[in-house]
This record gives structure tokens, C-alpha cells and sequence, in this order.
């Protein structure tokens, strides 16, 4: 044998010169393929991989600034003319271009902030000042000891030789000589302007005496109160609040009869009032005592013997407060213990930053858009300090803890980042967000994984192969209709539809399972029954289900008139059920016709994958085809089934138009499947496109965009381990 193989090795026919060449660049072109091949498949993976990196990458920088703590660096300094009388008052214009002082000679000056170049000033008396406030930012009240004035500020840029430049401009509104008996108290003195009336008020040993100016002249009331301590005008109201040293806190309001109170008097402080303001808005008051401060809502359902002012917050105080200043556009305010300045946000629980000033600075100014801090010091010396503290309203209590916001009777998990107003309180927690992500997809899939399942088993394992080579077929194409359609259907056709035949939806539920039972009991004991459903199953199912339908359209009406007095909606709105026409029912019918050919695809794959003999060998030891199916096929195919169901979970989270269109994008915090919600996705592809780039709202909806994309990879990977604990569990099945 070994010869004959021999004289077959040296006798077997070599190729000739070009057949070698020929060969061996074929053997270098396959080389070449594969490599590339193998080599492109590499990249492919390792692109992928970067890419998913790239987008939590991008993602997470654009989220990060949300958790940096607030901090401060120098900008510029120089100092005032030799000679000036010193400030009294620090204030700026809005585009942050000049700073504005007072002094006490009432004088007002307005200086170049990037120079100390000083543009205009103006000589608004004779008399030296008494008082003065900021009424807003652009007008300013003056009190001398015999008159009162309005001062208006306008900012015009111009073009010069040196270039565009801003301008400012102080215009006399009017003014008015005080009446005779006026006596100034401890600057506690305010005015309310209006367009077409002023109020003055002003304590007089004690007394709060009370002056409007109506057409032109002085109309004095005289308030019946005694021991009063501070006095605050309401910005957008023409309410007076006065408070005693016990710190009891009555609104005055004007009436056909003159001023009178509104509502009770409150205790809304421990102690005597040191500093009291109001915050962007006008909707939040706040109080500061030796203690404590604490803010103060309106209460809009509040009755009259309950008073006006609900407490939302109160923090206890490290020292005593010298002065106090609310930020612009935001309901931030900054607080100064000693020389600490600390920086407090209604949704955050304790103060979001703090910063030592130096132990010379005499006046301190919030200027901008809270992001520039003016010094002035005993040097006169101005020195101007940049604030990085752009989103104070977002910390973990306001994504995740109840908030009591202005307008609302208790505090409460809201989303509604936006609005027309400038003043407007943006809302960002995103529990509604997450409870309504997680509720479409809970309701869409308890629709799509029984119906997927079921049916997929069914396709398997009992439909002859002629049959299931169109029916999967068709089920899969259904995968490709358009979501947009669904979402349409369900919002225009569906939801309409279902509110009104709600009760024939629940009648008919209650109903399926009951008639099923009923067939199987009737089966049992009929033979031509049993016979009809062997040779015609799908008929039979068919005509079952069409036959419950119909009498629940039957049952339907007399059910309403007699158990819900006609009205099944109105019944349950009285009982404190909230029905909505576009809720969770709709989104779930919706989304599990969109998510049964998905899960079905994979489930029926997995199942019709199971070798054959397996149930064949059950059979054969007794088990009956339902028992082989169901403690041999679905077993093994468990790990088919339970990755299909995961990816149906995947889609259902990123699920977006089918929820735009018929959710009603309320965000609530309610699992009831008769209510609406508001999702993850549903919010990005609203609100993403005309958010601000950079702004707080910006950075909330891309950190919902990461807490998605988060969720979701850690369902995969749970799935993908359970799956792998199933392979191994019924792996060794097949052996």
C-alpha cells in the first residue's frame, strides 16, 4: 500500500510553469480577500462601538456644567475719580455696559465698565437724598425732604468714531412737592407706580399714612394701625403689606371705600422682618428675620378667614443679614452674612454657592445677567468679578423631588420647561417624564407580548407549513408601516372612537376570556364541536370573537343606563377618575399593533428552531402536544423569546411618533390607563428643535436624551444575561 502511494506521489502529474503562477496569485488574491474582509469587519465593529462612545461622550459633556459648582474669577478693576463723594447705590444697565452710582448730593453718574470712563451725569436736586429704591430697572424713586421724583433710564446705541457705543439718558417722569406733615422714619418709605396712578406710603410714629396721586394731586389716608415696622408694595398690584415687630403681616388693597385689608393678618416671620423682597416674577415673597428666611407663596384658592400667604420653604440663617439682592429673570437671590455673600434657588435644598468678598468692600452690585459682580471698596476702587452660575435651578432635588412652585397648592413633581413670559418659573422634573416613558411602553407591551407570543407559537407549532409560509411573511411586512400612520389613526380615529365606546371595550374583556372557557367546556362535551374546531380553527376563533363583539355592542348601553346612570365618563370623572380622550388604552392598542411584528418575528423563530424530535420523543413517552409544547419547546426556546420581548421593551422606550400624536403630552404623574402622559422621547422631538442651545432647558432635555439611551443599555445588557443563563440552562436539551 505504502509503494503504491509512492509511485502515485512521483508519478502524479506536476503543473506546468503558468498553471503554478496562476494558482499562487489566486492563493495571494484569496489571502488579499479575506484579510480585508476581516480587517473591514474590525472597523465596522470598532466604528460602532465609537460611535455609541461619541454620542455618550457628546452627551455627557453637554450635561456635565448641570453639576459644576458655582465659582467666581476677577475681570477688571479701576477706580473713581480723586474727589468723588463716594456711592450710596451700585446699579447697572441690562446689556452690561455701564455701571451706575448715586451719591448723596443727588447726583447720578454712568460709567464705562470696561474703562471707568465716565459718559453722563446729572444733577437730579437741589437737595441732598433721603432715600431712594430701584423701582424696577429702569426707573428709580428719589425722596428728598420736601419732594418726590421718578426718575426713567434709556440706553440708545450710537454710532461714533470710536464705534457702536451705548448712551444712557435719565428722564424726569414727574415729581411731586410732599405734603406738609410729612415725616421721614427710618427709611421706611416705598412707591407703587402704575400707568396712569402712583402710591405713596410712609410710617409715621408708627402709623402708616397712605398718599395717592390722582389726576394730578395728593389724596392722604390715614391706615388704622398702630406699631408697624416695615412696609412692602406688591410690584404688580396695588397691595400695601405692613408688618408689626411680631412680625404680623396685613395686605391693603384699594376699594370704592378707600384701602382696606385683604383677607387676615399672618404670621409669616419669628421674629421683627430685617429684610423683606420679592422675587422675579412677583410670585414669591421673601422674609428674613434674626433667624430664618423663608419664602411665601399667593395662595389663589386661599379663602379670606385663611389668608393670603401659603409657606413654601424656610432655611435656617449662619449669621445675621446685612443686605440682600434678588438675580434678574430668575428666582435666585444673593445674601450677605458679614463679609460671605451666599447664593440661595427656591428648588434647591440648601445654598448653591458661597464666596468670602474682600474686608474693605463698602457696596456690592449683582449686575447682567447674574453673571457679574460689582465691588466697590473704601479706596473707591471698582472691581468687577465674573459669576459662573448658569443653570442655579438645576440640581438633583429639582430633577427628582417635589417642588412647590408658584401658582400650586402644594409642592409637586412638574414638567413644563417653557413659556412666553420672561417671568415664567421653568419646571424641570423629570419623574413625569420617566413614569410616562415607562407607562406607554408598560401598556404597549402587555398588548403586544401575549398577542406575539401566543401567535407565534401557534405559527410554529400548529399551522401547516403551507399556511405559515404566508402568514409570517405578512405579519413581518406589517413591521414596516410607517409608525407616523399608526400614530395618526390612533389620534383621529381611534381615541374618538374608544371614548365613545368605552364600556364596550372593558365589556368585551371581560368577556373574551369567559367565552373561551365556555368553548373549551362545550368542546369537551360535544363531538361534532370538538370535530369543528380540528378542521377549521381559525374560522372557529373568528366567529367566537366576532360573536363577543357583538354582544358587547348589545350589552353595552343597558349596562351604562343602569350601573352609571347613563354617562360612564362622567360617572368617573365624579368619582375622581380623570378621563382623557387621547390616554394610555389608545397609546396601548397603538403601540402593541406596532410592536407585535417585532417580537413576534424573533419569538416564532426561536420556537420553530427547536429540533422536532424533541417534541416527537415527549409524545412518544405520553405528553400530550400542548404539554411537549409547553415543557420541552418553550423552554428551549426561551431564550429566543425572552430577547424578543427585550427588543420589544427597546422600541417601545424609543418609541416617538405614535406617542406624540396620541398621548396628549400631559406630563402627570398617573398610571391610570385613562389618562395621558408625557415621554422621554416625545419631549426631545418637541421641545429639542427650539430649545436654546446651552440654556438650562437644553441641557435637561440632553440629559433625558443620556438617562434614555442609559436605560435602555442596561435592559440589553440584563437581557443578554438572563438570556445567557437560559442557553445554559437548557443547552445541554439538545444533547
Amino acid at each position: 500500500m505504502n509503494d503504491e502511494l509512492s509511485w502515485l506521489k512521483h508519478h502524479q502529474p506536476q503543473p506546468s510553469l503558468p498553471q503554478a503562477l496562476s494558482l499562487a496569485s489566486l492563493r495571494r488574491r484569496r489571502w488579499w480577500q479575506e484579510k480585508s474582509l476581516a480587517w473591514l469587519t474590525l472597523v465596522s465593529a470598532c466604528s460602532i462601538l465609537l460611535l455609541l462612545a461619541g454620542i455618550l461622550l457628546f452627551l455627557s459633556w453637554h450635561v456635565l456644567p448641570i453639576w459644576r459648582a458655582m465659582s467666581l474669577s476677577p475681570d477688571q478693576q479701576w477706580r473713581l475719580p480723586e474727589g468723588h463723594p463716594g456711592p450710596v447705590m451700585l446699579h447697572s444697565d441690562p446689556y452690561q455696559q455701564l455701571v451706575i452710582s448715586l451719591s448723596k448730593p443727588a447726583s447720578l453718574q454712568f460709567w464705562q465698565a470696561r474703562d471707568g470712563q465716565l459718559l453722563q451725569e446729572y444733577r437730579l436736586s437741589e437737595q441732598e437724598l433721603v432715600d431712594w429704591q430701584w423701582l424696577d430697572d429702569q426707573r428709580l424713586a428719589l425722596l428728598t425732604a420736601t419732594e418726590l421724583q421718578l426718575w426713567q433710564m434709556e440706553y440708545n446705541w450710537v454710532q461714533l468714531n470710536q464705534g457702536v457705543r451705548l448712551l444712557p439718558r435719565a428722564n424726569l417722569l414727574w415729581q411731586q412737592s410732599l405734603p406738609a406733615d410729612f415725616v421721614y422714619h427710618e427709611s421706611q418709605w416705598s412707591l407703587w407706580a402704575a400707568t396712569e396712578q402712583q402710591h405713596l406710603a410712609w410710617l409715621d410714629q408708627g402709623q402708616v399714612r397712605l398718599v395717592s396721586r390722582q389726576q394730578g394731586e395728593w389724596q392722604q389716608q390715614l391706615l388704622p394701625l398702630a406699631q408697624q415696622q416695615a412696609l412692602l408694595w406688591h410690584p404688580n398690584r396695588p397691595w400695601l403689606l405692613l408688618a408689626d415687630h411680631q412680625a404680623q403681616v396685613q395686605t391693603w388693597g384699594p376699594s370704592a371705600e378707600g384701602w382696606q385689608a385683604v383677607g387676615p393678618a399672618q404670621q409669616l416671620a419669628h421674629g421683627p422682618i430685617a429684610h423683606w423682597f420679592w422675587l422675579a416674577g412677583s410670585g414669591s415673597l421673601m422674609l428674613v428675620d434674626e433667624q430664618q428666611h423663608s419664602r411665601w407663596l399667593l395662595s389663589l384658592s386661599a379663602q379670606a378667614e385663611q389668608g393670603l400667604w401659603q409657606l413654601a420653604e424656610q432655611r435656617t440663617l449662619p449669621s445675621e443679614v446685612h443686605r440682600v439682592q434678588a438675580e434678574r429673570d430668575r428666582r435666585g437671590y444673593v445674601l450677605q452674612h458679614g463679609p460671605q455673600l451666599h447664593w440661595y434657588y427656591p428648588s434647591a435644598r440648601s445654598s448653591i454657592g458661597q464666596w468670602a468678598m474682600p474686608d474693605n468692600v463698602q457696596l456690592w452690585h449683582l449686575a447682567g445677567q447674574n453673571d457679574r459682580l460689582w465691588l466697590l471698596d473704601d479706596q473707591l476702587q471698582l472691581q468687577s468679578w465674573q459669576v459662573a452660575n448658569p443653570h442655579p435651578e438645576l440640581s438633583w432635588a429639582a430633577l427628582w423631588l417635589p417642588q412647590w412652585y408658584e401658582g400650586r397648592a402644594q409642592a409637586d413633581w412638574l414638567w413644563q420647561a417653557s413659556a412666553s413670559s420672561d417671568q415664567f418659573e421653568p419646571k424641570f422634573s423629570l419623574l413625569p417624564l420617566t413614569l410616562g416613558t415607562f407607562k406607554a411602553a408598560f401598556y404597549g407591551l402587555i398588548i403586544a407580548i401575549p398577542l406575539a407570543i401566543l401567535s407565534a407559537l401557534y405559527c410554529a407549532q400548529f399551522l401547516p407549513p403551507a399556511s405559515r409560509a404566508w402568514i409570517k411573511p405578512s405579519v413581518e411586512m406589517m413591521e414596516a408601516l410607517p409608525t407616523v400612520i399608526l400614530g395618526f389613526l390612533a389620534g383621529l380615529w381611534l381615541a374618538p372612537l374608544l371614548q365613545l365606546h368605552l364600556l364596550m371595550l372593558l365589556l368585551f374583556l371581560l368577556l373574551l376570556p369567559t367565552g373561551l372557557l365556555l368553548l373549551l367546556l362545550f368542546a369537551g362535551r360535544s363531538v361534532r364541536l370538538t370535530a369543528l374546531l380540528n378542521a377549521w380553527p381559525l374560522l372557529a376563533m373568528c366567529a367566537l370573537l366576532l360573536a363577543l363583539l357583538l354582544a358587547s355592542m348589545l350589552l353595552a348601553g343597558r349596562v351604562e343606563q343602569l350601573a352609571f346612570g347613563g354617562d360612564l365618563i362622567l360617572w368617573l370623572n365624579e368619582r375622581g377618575w380623570a378621563v382623557e380622550q387621547r390616554n394610555a388604552l389608545v397609546v396601548g392598542l397603538a403601540m402593541g399593533f406596532a410592536l407585535t411584528p417585532t417580537i413576534f418575528s424573533m419569538a416564532e423563530d426561536a420556537i420553530f428552531s427547536v429540533p422536532a424530535r424533541l417534541a416527537e420523543s415527549g409524545m412518544a413517552l405520553g405528553l400530550s402536544r400542548w404539554q411537549a409544547m409547553i415543557h420541552l419547546v418553550l423552554p428551549m426556546a426561551s431564550p429566543g423569546i425572552f430577547s424578543a420581548v427585550m427588543l420589544g421593551l427597546g422600541r417601545a422606550l424609543g418609541e416617538t411618533m405614535i406617542l406624540i400624536m396620541a398621548t396628549g403630552n400631559n406630563a402627570i404623574l398617573d398610571f391610570s390607563p385613562l389618562t395621558g402622559m408625557r415621554t422621554v422621547s416625545a419631549s426631545l422631538a418637541i421641545e429639542l428643535p427650539e430649545a436654546v442651545p446651552g440654556s438650562s432647558h437644553y441641557r435637561v432635555l440632553l440629559l433625558a436624551a443620556l438617562l434614555l439611551i442609559v436605560l435602555t443599555m442596561m435592559f440589553n445588557s440584563l437581557a443578554e444575561l438572563v438570556r445567557q443563563r437560559l442557553k445554559q440552562r437548557y443547552s445541554g436539551w439538545q444533547q
